[in-house]
């Protein structure tokens, strides 16, 4: 569904969706959690992920609203689509475009670095 790389007007527009919806991961939890010895940093960053993304999953359906513009823009950036057709997508289908783009090269940088505020809300 994506056809193009994660770039710096997507940054932008991501971010600004980000702040849309006060996204915040609290992470404090998932790393009392977290066994650390014997794991690479890449196996800890994804026992990390899979433990707070259910919650960000959560925050994301309840505020969908917020950014509902912006949102569409991004998928439309993303996939070539327009707008309008954006709009047309089915929840899996949006679904499985987020699915692709976490695992697309320098968006979950994006999201350590800069996106999301890590820490308590």
């Amino acid at each position: 569904m994506i056809t193009k790389d994660f770039d710096l007007d997507d940054v932008f527009l991501m971010s600004e969706i980000i702040d849309k919806m006060d996204l915040r991961l609290d992470v404090e939890n998932a790393l009392d959690m977290t066994n650390f010895e014997g794991k690479t940093e890449e196996q800890v960053g994804r026992e990390l992920m899979m433990k707070v993304f259910p919650d960000l999953g959560a925050k994301v359906v309840r505020r969908l609203h917020k950014a509902r513009r912006e949102v569409k823009q991004f998928v439309a950036n993303m996939t070539g689509m327009k707008e309008s057709e954006v709009g047309k997508l089915r929840p899996k289908e949006l679904k499985d475009f987020f699915k692709e783009l976490v695992e697309r090269e320098g968006f979950a940088d994006f999201l350590a670095d800069a996106g999301i505020s890590i820490g308590k809300e």
